[in-house]
């Protein structure tokens, strides 16, 4: 062992001293090539143009990205796009990455595409798909594109109109931009207009000279309303029908092709999403092994309020990402879709009914690394943000009353954060009649500059010497994102007015209570979003469950069937709808809400009050949802052979070396 230790120091010894020598050498070379090339150039500019010590040799576009070897990947799914290079392994793993960048897998796209590369440096549409692995990032797309460019002359007409078409799209992201920033500009607006215009004539032409190309017809789902469009969803809704045709082409040819069917998932991603359950069912088959593509079917038949089935779909996302995770030595904040598809399992499993499995759920979202990348106020907002719909729905207040639950990674000098945990906190206030503190903390919220800071930065326990020191550094908030921003993706201002609502009924003044709930109803309604909600209830239900207790189940019924427009087969709704039916003397009506309650809730946990308050009525019916299939069982599916339900870091890998004598 000591000998071991002796060879590893000599080799550290030796790395530092070479890394020296050549880092001596290098800036001794560059710095006789720049002075020569320009005498008058600055220090600063010198400084910057150096290369970073230990980056890619390829270029700064490099940096950044896989840097090991590609496997063959299985239960992706497969496509073909033909391309030509010089190295016959070339196009087997230029499929991989296409077909990846099909499944919205930039990561592992690149790598395949890094390695077409590897073979062939002058595979022109290995740059090409490159740039599309990273086109979240102009400056690195930009630089692959052009590779691209530079090598269109040894590539086929087809694939340089290709080529020639992301260069076009590239005009058009850069004509948005200006003419964004100028928007009086009239000759930024005509640029806009021009390229874009050039952007759908290079489509066109692509699409018509190679009618028997359906990768084109797929990326023409893809890419022609998002590149005209400011917003691509509402731009994709505006095509909706005419995309449905696009896909429905690809797939006569290729029932199976991977990207037709994710693109159908999402061209209906809504209420609609009846028209893409058979692509839902399929793509769970066709590509098992990629997490995406076991998510977003989940997306739809939440949508349509098959939840038992969303939650399969959802789970066995959640488990194809970790074994992905495990195998691969990657941490849950480094994969762009794994926090995602929990928050949403979680929010499903809420549905269900199934609380405790949604708070392992949100346990297991703030056990791993959290991320340390990005907009620091946004960093882990999505675990908070998980917590708190459970606990209030799940009316589980002491949880959300207890200042140091683990739950939460609150961080005080987040005015997002602040803002969340206030609002969770008055509502347990209100729900166990501490009416006094819940104004107070109302009021706080309503007016930040009056919120004194009450717990550490991160909401854990810690000894009072070290709270006293961070609540000096809390004292004085860092700047959040736009009002407007927040706004619009957390609701802030409907927030409040809920809880002044149910603040107003808990204080006897039901009429005001009830028009604030309305208003506060009606606002979130229209601007409902659901990827998974940020807000823990649907206020339609809140209004209902009001009506109830005031005395007028026939109020309470439209208020509830507005929240089943917007969430098909939403227990609480239909809980809320029995007990009104059957208060009115309307049996049928009752059991009809009875029969999907219980398919709904059928696997829900024990003891559920609403669920129980339901029962209380009498009304009897044996489940059924009435839906387009027949809805398996959450419970009884057996998903372990997706992987495990649970995350674990992975095993560091092994790690053996010979001693002086050649032994291990």
């Amino acid at each position: 062992m000591k000998e071991l230790q002796r060879l590893l120091r000599a080799i550290l010894s030796i790395a530092l001293v070479l890394s020296a020598v050549c880092r001596v050498a290098f800036a001794a070379e560059f710095t006789t090539t720049t002075t020569a090339a320009s005498a008058s150039t600055t220090a600063t500019s010198s400084e910057k143009d150096l290369p970073r010590w230990g980056m890619s040799h390829h270029g700064s576009h490099y940096d950044e990205g896989p840097r090991s070897k590609p496997i063959l990947m299985d239960g992706i799914g497969n496509t073909h796009f033909p391309v030509t290079s010089s190295h016959t392994e070339v196009q087997e793993w230029f499929d991989q990455g296409h077909t990846l960048l099909h499944s919205f897998w930039p990561f592992e796209a690149e790598r395949s595409f890094r390695w077409c590369i590897k073979l062939d440096p002058d595979c022109a549409m290995a740059y090409w798909g490159l740039s599309r692995c990273c086109e979240a990032d102009d400056n690195r797309a930009a630089k692959f594109l052009q590779e691209a460019v530079d090598r269109k002359e040894l590539v086929s007409d087809r694939e340089r109109e290709y080529i020639e078409l992301w260069v076009a799209k590239s005009k058009v992201k850069k004509a948005k931009l200006a003419a964004t920033q100028s928007k009086e500009d009239e000759n930024a607006q005509s640029t806009l207009k021009k390229t874009k215009e050039d952007y759908v004539v290079r489509f066109d032409k692509l699409l018509m000279d190679y009618p028997n190309d359906i990768e084109a017809r797929a990326l023409y789902w893809l890419e022609l309303p998002r590149t005209l469009n400011d917003d691509a969803q509402k731009g994709l809704q505006a095509y909706r029908f005419a995309m449905e045709s696009v896909l429905q082409e690809v797939l006569r040819k290729d029932p199976n092709h991977v990207g037709a069917l994710h693109y159908r998932v999402h061209n209906w991603d809504s209420r609609e999403g009846k028209y893409a359950l058979d692509s839902c069912l399929r793509l769970s088959d066709v590509a098992p092994n990629s997490g995406h593509l076991q998510h977003m079917p989940g997306h739809v038949l939440s949508g349509i309020g098959l939840w038992h089935e969303a939650a399969i779909a959802m789970d066995s996302a959640t488990r194809v990402e970790k074994e992905y995770m495990y195998r691969n030595m990657i941490r849950p904040d480094q994969n762009w879709n794994y926090m995602h598809n929990l928050n949403y399992l979680c929010f499903i499993q809420e549905q269900l009914g199934m609380y405790d499995a949604a708070m392992v759920g949100v346990q297991q979202m703030g056990a791993g690394p959290q991320a340390i990348e990005g907009p620091a106020l946004l960093a882990n907002m999505q675990v908070n943000l998980a917590a708190l719909r459970l606990l209030i729905k799940a009316e589980r207040w002491i949880d959300l009353l207890d200042a140091h639950s683990s739950l939460f990674n609150w961080n005080q000098s987040n005015p997002i954060d602040r803002f969340l945990k206030g609002y969770g906190k008055t509502h347990a206030l209100i729900a166990t009649g501490k009416l006094d503190e819940a104004e107070k903390k109302l009021q706080q919220l309503k007016d930040p500059s009056a919120a004194s800071v009450e717990e550490s930065r991160f909401g854990r326990n810690k000894p009072a010497d070290s709270l006293k020191d961070e609540k000096k550094k809390d004292a004085a908030p860092t700047a959040g994102p736009p009002a407007e921003l927040i706004e619009k993706f957390l609701g802030n201002s409907i927030k409040l007015q809920e809880l002044e609502g149910k603040l107003l009924l808990a204080q006897g003044n039901h009429l005001d209570g009830i028009e604030k709930l309305t208003a506060a109803a009606k606002a979130q309604a229209e601007n409902w979003m659901n990827d998974p909600p940020t807000h823990p209830m649907f206020l339609y239900n809140t209004l209902g469950d009001a009506y109830l207790e005031g005395g007028s189940p026939q109020l309470a019924i439209p208020a509830y069937q507005k929240t089943l427009e917007t969430i098909a087969n939403d227990g609480i709704a239909l809980s809320g709808l029995v007990r009104a039916h059957a208060a009115l003397g309307e049996v049928e009506e009752a059991r009809a809400s009875m029969a999907k309650l219980n398919a709904v809730w059928s696997e829900a946990d024990q003891p559920n009050r609403r669920l129980k308050l339901a029962l209380a009525t009498g009304v009897k019916a044996k489940a059924k949802l009435g839906a387009e299939i027949v809805e398996r069982s959450f419970k009884k599916e057996v998903l372990d052979k997706k992987g495990h339900s649970l995350w674990t870091p992975p095993m560091a890998p092994s790690f053996s070396a010979l001693d002086s004598s050649g032994h291990i």
